[in-house]
């Protein structure tokens, strides 16, 4: 059956496609949520192949079917997938580093683009990522980051903006709001991009570098902000 839908909801089924196939699927890390993610991903796809659109461009409908494409391919690999999550590993890492989620709401959390100021620093950041590019670009998200690591390349970095200067009031406006809307930071914060953790440290030239945390210091930053032990009261103390 098929349903005929517009432009906006045409586009946004392939943002939705993009993102089950380059980042819903590499978020799977056991076999039971690549099994559900397959299930998830069947349904939309059986959904998007239904949809139509009579005032698509050209590039519109190429996109849809990259996107469909996409999906298909995951789902084709996605049975390998869950035979390799099946093999019995080594487990010991998994109880040695405990769960992001306890640093959530203690450590601020980036997002790709998000405006960035830096305590003491002139200079304003956009916050980048090897990820954040690749699905602006509709690419592979997974594999650009891999292709970036065996080159020994940054997967994330802080982008110094250009200092904006003119006399159109609406232009100097957009900047001072988004000033203001920045995320300020210092030097030596950590912070969690896209699943991992960052500590800020000073570049040549006013900028300012993200350094990734090893897996054992992100372990002891995370027990240092576990909540200890309730101490007992004594008894008639206030």
């Amino acid at each position: 059956m098929t349903t005929t839908v517009n432009a906006a909801t045409f586009r946004a089924e392939a943002d939705h496609l993009f993102r089950l196939a380059n980042v819903d699927y590499r978020a799977c890390v056991s076999a039971s949520e690549v099994d559900c993610w397959k299930d998830t991903a069947a349904r939309a796809l059986d959904e998007a192949k239904g949809l139509e659109c009579r005032r698509a461009t050209a590039y519109d409908r190429e996109r849809f079917a990259k996107a469909i494409a996409a999906v298909t391919a995951r789902l084709v690999e996605a049975d390998t997938r869950i035979a390799q999550l099946k093999v019995p590993r080594n487990v010991k890492t998994v109880h040695n580093y405990p769960s992001l989620a306890s640093l959530r709401g203690r450590i601020p959390t980036l997002c790709y683009g998000e405006a960035i100021r830096v305590r003491g620093n002139q200079t304003d950041f956009t916050a980048a990522s090897v990820v954040g590019y690749a699905l602006e670009c509709d690419s592979d998200a997974y594999d650009a980051v891999l292709r970036n690591e065996e080159l020994k390349g940054r997967t994330h970095w802080f982008n110094a903006n250009a200092t904006v200067l003119s006399a159109n009031k609406a232009v100097m406006e957009r900047y001072a709001a988004r000033r203001a809307g920045a995320t300020v930071l210092a030097l030596g914060d950590n912070v969690i991009f896209e699943g991992r953790v960052f500590r800020l440290i000073s570049a040549p030239n006013g900028n300012v570098e993200l350094c990734r945390l090893t897996p054992d210091e992100v372990a002891a930053l995370i027990n240092s902000h576990l909540p200890g032990p309730e101490t007992e009261r004594t008894p008639g103390a206030t």
